[in-house]
């Protein structure tokens, strides 16, 4: 009598899952084989146990919050530090002003500004020019006017003034970032016009800097413009992810996946967007597909419009 009490409101224990009627004839004749048990004829043929609670997610406490507010503080402190100290070992490395393809301006050019925060949309570009660059708020540069062009043609509002300092701020609240692979102005004004071994030597060095600069923003997507770039991250790669070792006229137009200490970062390739490949209407359309390609691929065109 006692033996016949186990009904099938009270499953074996561990037993998580629904009982359809099959399982409980299984169930019950290897029940009868083991242990001699006989289950109730008149009980359901299904069971349903009771769902498990989960865990209780509480509202963090206001002293909670502010201790992750202070430590996101402290983490932009660290990074505003520690990219101080990067800009400060390129400004002062003897290497690039030794090197004889490279011009050694001073003051140095205007080095990129605190990224701010991590996970940002990197564009590599080519070498700052002699007038300062990218990131020089008083100076006219000719790639921050186009790449300004080409983004305000993909949504991104900018004022009618590349030049000035609310085009850089809105630059960066769009979440994007830009560095330059060669960190000064090349002599004869273009990586292109280098010999083999030249860019080739300035590449392999340059890479130095390039990687502590981008392990530090910890970008979610690369957009390598131009030979140099691409030719960096073909050197920068160290997985067994391999990149095609041809020219960006071949490898534009794909999605590939370069391999950092960090981990597999995204990766777009165009052409470097100066006057000279603006200018042509062929290659200033295969820039603007490919950077439109790039912002999809990544979702900017929805969630990181400024005004």
């Amino acid at each position: 009598e006692g033996r016949e009490r186990l009904l099938p409101d009270r499953p074996p224990r561990n037993h998580g899952a629904v009982v359809s009627s099959g399982g409980a004839r299984r169930i019950g004749r290897s029940l009868k084989k083991t242990s001699g048990v006989v289950l109730s004829r008149s009980a359901p043929s299904t069971y349903t146990p009771r769902t498990p609670r989960g865990p209780r997610f509480l509202r963090p406490s206001r002293k909670a919050f502010l201790s992750d507010r202070q430590n996101s503080h402290t983490m932009n402190e660290q990074l505003e530090i520690d990219w101080e100290i990067i800009q400060n070992t390129i400004d002062a490395c003897m290497i690039c002003k030794d090197d004889r393809a490279l011009f050694p301006v001073d003051p140095p050019p205007v080095r990129p500004w605190n990224p701010g925060l991590p996970g940002r949309l990197l564009f590599v570009s080519e070498a700052p020019p002699e007038s300062g660059g990218f990131w020089h708020v008083k100076s006219e540069d000719h790639l921050r006017r186009n790449v300004s062009e080409l983004l305000s043609l993909a949504g991104l509002r900018l004022p009618a003034k590349p030049y000035k300092q609310e085009a850089l701020q809105n630059f960066l609240n769009a979440n994007f970032f830009l560095i330059q692979t060669i960190k000064w102005p090349i002599q004869k004004g273009s990586f292109n016009k280098l010999g083999p071994a030249e860019k080739r030597r300035l590449v392999e060095h340059s890479v130095i800097h390039l990687e502590r600069e981008i392990s530090l923003i910890s970008p979610t997507g690369i957009l390598a413009m131009g030979k140099a770039a691409w030719d960096a991250c073909l050197k920068l790669n160290c997985g067994n992810h391999l990149l095609p070792d041809a020219g960006v006229e071949t490898v534009r137009g794909k999605d590939y996946k370069i391999e950092l200490k960090q981990g597999l970062i995204p990766l777009n390739v165009t052409f470097l967007p100066v006057n000279q490949n603006m200018n042509r209407s062929e290659q200033r359309s295969h820039i603007l597909v490919d950077l439109a390609h790039f912002l999809n691929l990544h979702q900017w065109y929805c969630s990181r419009k400024v005004s």
